[in-house]
């Protein structure tokens, strides 16, 4: 009974991605993913995420966010993309702080490709956070 479950459950999630995955390439939207890490900040070991997205018509819309990160409320961090600076996260009373960037809101969106570099750092340029693409 159970091993019929199990595979039950892996037949239903393997449609489910191989659905999105169609949904995906069917709209011409092409979308990547970077676990971001780094080490403890007083005591506390920060995590995050960063999404880059690219839609059929053109228009590109980066997400990174970054949360447990041991810093005071109002803490201004930087993001960089391949090493460069696109802009700053603010952090929040609960430790977090997000960045989005969006051409359809007129914001200028780095180009982001397979192997790029994601950093959350601080005003010093040492790093937080951090990933590849």
């Amino acid at each position: 009974m159970k091993n019929a479950l199990a595979s039950f459950l892996v037949a239903v999630v393997a449609v489910l991605v191989i659905g999105a995955a169609s949904a995906n390439a069917k709209d011409g939207d092409v979308k990547i993913r970077a676990g971001l890490a780094g080490a403890a900040v007083n005591g506390m070991v920060p995590k995050g995420k960063a999404e880059f997205r690219t839609r059929a018509n053109g228009a590109r819309k980066l997400n990174v966010e970054g949360e447990k990160i041991n810093l005071p409320e109002g803490t201004i961090l930087d993001v960089l993309v391949d090493d460069v600076k696109i802009g700053e996260i603010t952090l929040d009373a609960f430790l977090r702080g997000e960045l989005q960037l969006n051409t359809n809101d007129s914001d200028v969106v780095p180009p982001v490709g397979a192997g790029s570099s994601v950093v959350i750092s601080d005003q010093n340029g040492v790093t937080i956070l951090g990933g590849t693409f």
